[in-house]
């Protein structure tokens, strides 16, 4: 089985020595930041705040190996010579073979977890606070993902909510004795977020995750529900809703999802993902139901690392999917049962240019999109009051932003996104666009504590004759708070 760089580097085959008062040192300096990152590695995710770890615990180890090649030097050992084991432990140091120290940490990491069989659980969640104010009402109250129409609604707005703040729990279990002995792990994550309209001192829980998977270096299974695999990116910014009908699509939904990874070299990995899957929520909820048939979603992907040591690779990938939508409408006092196709097809791209300064993206082309975040949540061509060709609506869009580190804390990030559907699928459903710039600063005052300022402007263009207006604009200011623990 091909091994990845990560491994190729934690390779403790070759038995070593280190004295006992380096590993104090070591495991003091340590063990908090691997225990706070221990689920993002579980993950497999390289956040920046795992980046930042990784950079202090290099720096950390420069430093002790010139600690310990003083203390060789002032014994006369020569570099590359283990310390003896020591005549009297009681005085001396004592030496430590380097897999008994991985076993410590291991058991240290494991100490801020429950243990139910040969299963590992870590409780994990977020306080995530937010003001959120703008000079014209937007939709919904406490975050934004159009600006409602100028004429009827274009008085000012501040909210305060924590409705975002999120509960979940990592799990791991032990690895399989087959297939290539892979590890078993899964999460079950929410937030309060659930159902909109309902007053912010009373949210309603909204499912995010809730996924078992088992996975090595060469493949992953997972059932359950988590992110689609088409078009996996995420924009750096504070809204809550990420852009979703403003050019971002891709959301969370139940799926049966199979990848299998390519290594063509060592510095390469390409993946290719499916999914058998089913797309929930769309512009009429009330009156929608699964397909004949669940929806099916690829992606093929490359990740490309520019050297071994490289914590920032580039990734890039095209995806699509394909699936039907069912209604149940009531039109002229009769039920009338309709089905339209949703397809996409999309390409996401994320370029590092530096350690502190990339660019990513991603672009989209389909019709019936709205359960996915597109479409400015437009699917079926009908209005009530307009009525409409009942038939599927396509959209164009997509996203792209700038960020860059001023420092090790201090993170800005500046983008756009539109979404942008057909005007000639549209007699009845009334928005005919989506966009919003978008720049914010997030300072990092510890690995769990961080806050961030951000300002967007929305601009929502309306049918002709719209109830309400044609336009609508909003100048939003969120400032948030996010303490995790």
């Amino acid at each position: 089985m091909k091994r990845n760089r990560v491994e190729m580097m934690t390779d403790t085959s070759q038995k070593s020595v280190i004295p006992i008062t380096v590993l104090k040192i070591l495991l003091a300096g340590f063990l908090g930041m691997v225990g706070a990152g221990f689920s993002s590695l579980q993950a497999g995710e390289v956040s920046p705040e795992m980046v930042e770890r990784l950079e202090q615990m290099e720096r950390q180890t420069a430093a002790l190996r010139e600690e310990l090649a003083v203390l060789k030097a002032s014994k006369g050992f020569e570099e590359g010579t283990p310390v003896p084991e020591a005549q009297n432990p009681t005085k001396l140091e004592k030496t430590i073979p380097a897999e008994e120290i991985s076993a410590t940490i291991e058991q240290e990491i494991q100490k801020a977890a429950w243990r139910k069989g040969e299963t590992w659980i870590r409780p994990y969640g977020m306080v995530w606070a937010a003001v959120t104010a703008g000079d014209s009402r937007f939709l919904p109250n406490d975050a934004v993902i159009r600006a409602l129409p100028d004429d009827a609604y274009g008085q000012s707005v501040c909210t305060v909510s924590v409705r975002r703040s999120r509960l979940g729990v990592d799990f791991s279990g032990p690895e399989m004795p087959f297939w290539g002995n892979p590890t078993m792990g899964g999460k079950v994550e929410i937030d309060f977020m659930g159902e909109l309209g309902t007053a912010e001192n009373k949210p309603s829980v909204l499912l995010r995750h809730a996924y078992w998977e088992m996975k090595n270096d060469c493949y992953r299974v997972l059932v359950g529900q988590t992110e689609d695999v088409i078009s996996p990116l995420t924009p750096g910014m504070l809204n809550y809703y990420n852009g979703w009908f403003a050019g971002n699509i891709g959301y969370r939904n139940p799926q049966i999802q199979l990848a299998r990874y390519f290594y063509p070299s060592n510095h390469v990995r390409m993946e290719l993902q499916t999914a058998i899957c089913q797309i929930y929520g769309s512009d009429f909820s009330s009156y929608d139901h699964p397909g004949s048939y669940p929806t099916v979603q690829a992606r093929l992907g490359w990740t490309i690392a520019r050297n071994d040591t490289d914590l920032y690779p580039i990734r890039f990938g095209i995806s699509g999917h394909i699936g039907q939508q069912d209604y149940t409408m009531p039109i002229g006092g009769i039920s009338r049962d309709l089905t339209i196709t949703s397809w996409s097809v999309n390409v996401d791209g994320q370029v590092p240019i530096t350690n502190r300064f990339g660019i990513q993206g991603e672009f989209f082309h389909g019709q019936g999109l709205s359960g996915l975040g597109g479409g400015v949540d437009q699917s079926l061509d009908y209005s009530f009051t307009r009525g409409g060709t009942l038939k599927s609506i396509h959209s164009t869009g997509g996203w792209v932003e700038v960020w860059w580190d001023w420092t090790e804390k201090l993170r800005w990030t500046v983008g756009y996104g539109k979404d942008d559907p057909l005007d000639s699928d549209m007699e009845g459903a009334s928005i005919r666009e989506n966009s919003v710039i978008y720049a914010n600063c997030v300072y990092q005052f510890t690995p769990f504590l961080r806050t961030g300022l951000e300002y967007s402007y929305w601009k929502t263009l309306y049918a002709a004759g719209n109830p309400g207006g044609e336009q609508g604009k909003a100048s939003v200011v969120e400032w948030m708070w996010q303490f995790e623990f």
